[in-house]
């Protein structure tokens, strides 16, 4: 399911095999050992096999409750051996939660759309805590601190960093690289010109000032008080905000803003933010449910029970 939303790709050349393989090899360098290897490709197994789970309505139940469906419980048994967790827990807590209502316990059932929202909620949550993992076993292992770094001569590092995306079709992903760069553009504007400029003065240097291009209303749009990631956020919290509700607000609350513009009624569920580096036209669609994380207690503690250490952390 989390594999096929896009077109096979087929590269000349390509060697899968070579791949995985360097893929080790770049790992083990990081001073990886073969048991955290094998613990990672676990995680990423448990994601796609959880990505295969579906629900059907229980025929023999008055509300809307769900069920895991018959041809998925072999996915569901996958997912939770590779993760660590028992399978009927694991299944109980897709399909239903456990509220407090006056101290005492009390079951409710998810419809087929919450339990999707669950099992997707939960995939992202599981690959959230590998990705900070790897992160710190990589900034361990590259820090002058660590035992392998000991006895190495320091250097200094170029990171070449990833531009601004513009896609045939933009999401919300590409926001959210595309707000990065924002953030990596005014960190460049701080350092190289506001603080050095200081800097200069400070020491009572005197300097012709820079002129710049400044990006901070840019960066207000997008993270300030009340801008686009906020309103998502508000939109997941109301019970019926929707993808066409969000666009709505966000057309009304910035219709003064020079940096967010309706393409108009030809091109709908669509708006223009121009960017530092250019204007990027993006689509709305799936932008309330893509942002959805929202992890019941049920699921959390599940987690807590895995015996895979950073999943459980």
């Amino acid at each position: 399911n989390y594999l096929n939303k896009g077109k096979p790709i087929s590269i000349p050349g390509l060697n899968d095999q070579a791949g995985f393989e360097e893929l080790n090899v770049a790992m083990s360098s990081f001073n990886m050992s073969e048991g955290e290897i094998h613990k990672i490709f676990s995680v990423v197994g448990a994601i796609l096999h959880l990505g295969n789970v579906r629900f059907v309505a229980k025929s023999d139940s008055h509300s809307d409750a769900s069920a895991i469906e018959p041809k998925s419980e072999h996915s569901l048994d996958c997912a939770a051996k590779l993760l660590g967790v028992p399978t009927a827990d694991l299944g109980n807590a897709l399909v239903r939660r456990v509220q407090l209502i006056s101290g005492d316990e009390v079951f409710r059932n998810h419809n087929t759309k919450q339990a999707e929202e669950s099992r997707d909620v939960l995939a992202k949550e599981v690959y959230g805590r590998m990705f900070d993992w790897l992160v710190g076993k990589v900034n361990e292992s590259l820090s002058s601190n660590s035992s392998a770094k000991q006895n190495q001569v320091a250097f200094i590092g170029i990171l070449d960093i990833f531009g601004f995306e513009v896609l045939q079709v933009n999401s919300f992903e590409q926001l959210c690289v595309n707000y990065c760069n924002e953030k990596l553009q005014a960190y460049f504007n701080d350092h190289v010109f506001r603080l050095e400029q200081e800097e200069y003065r400070k020491e009572g240097i005197d300097v012709n000032a820079i002129e710049f291009v400044d990006n901070e209303d840019r960066l207000k749009l997008l993270e300030g008080r009340g801008g686009i990631f906020s309103m998502i956020d508000d939109e997941i919290r109301i019970p019926r905000g929707s993808d066409e509700s969000l666009l709505r607000k966000m057309f009304s609350n910035f219709k003064e803003n020079a940096f967010l513009t309706d393409p108009g009624p030809l091109q709908r569920n669509m708006f223009i933010v121009d960017h530092f580096a250019g204007p990027v036209e993006y689509d709305i669609s799936w932008f309330v449910k893509k942002n959805k994380n929202l992890m019941y207690d049920d699921l959390e503690k599940l987690l807590e029970r895995s015996s895979l250490d950073f999943v459980s952390s």
